[in-house]
């Protein structure tokens, strides 16, 4: 028995080491795609990393642009709110500040009786596929309220294919 068990047992460890002398060999001979899929990794990894930390600071810098918009709104700087609201709808800027900004954007507007930009800009906002659907929705709402409220013969054509736009993505405000 003991002679059975020592050939078994040597027979493993001989088996133990063809697979690890395969391993290594295997290793060897995929060397350069081992080492171009980890350096893709990690190529991923940074590229990850530097976005986000890109849109957090992109996110700091927007939201700092709109705080100072409803500051100047509330002090009676129409104008420079107005401005500050206009650029950051009209930029990269992260989807919940851009979001907020434009609708405040557009409400300013209406305001002004700027009703066609107005308009415009709710129509930017329900095209938005990275904003909330309840947004866009509402925002769309807005923009066909604008076009009827107007009453022009001309906005017939765009009333009735912004209706049909609004019925055919509507999944909220139905």
């Amino acid at each position: 028995m003991d002679n059975q068990t020592e050939s078994n047992s040597l027979i493993r460890e001989i088996k133990a080491q063809v697979r690890q002398e395969k391993i290594i060999g295997h290793l060897k001979t995929n060397q350069k795609l081992i080492v171009c899929f980890l350096s893709v990794i990690v190529a991923a990894a940074v590229i990850w990393t530097a976005v986000g930390f890109y849109n957090q600071i992109q996110s700091k810098k927007y939201s700092a642009i709109l705080h100072q918009a409803m500051i100047d709104e509330q002090k009676g700087d129409l104008e420079k709110s107005t401005a500050a609201l206009k650029q950051i709808s009209e930029s990269l800027a992260p989807d919940g500040v851009k979001e907020i900004s434009s609708l405040k954007y557009a409400a300013e507007l209406l305001k002004e009786n700027k009703d066609e930009q107005a308009a415009e800009v709710y129509l930017t906002i329900n095209k938005n596929k990275r904003f909330d659907s309840y947004v866009r929705e509402y925002a769309g709402l807005i923009a066909l309220k604008i076009f009827v409220g107007e009453d022009k013969p001309e906005n017939q054509e765009k009333i009735i294919a912004l209706i049909s736009c609004l019925e055919e993505n509507s999944k909220i405000l139905q």
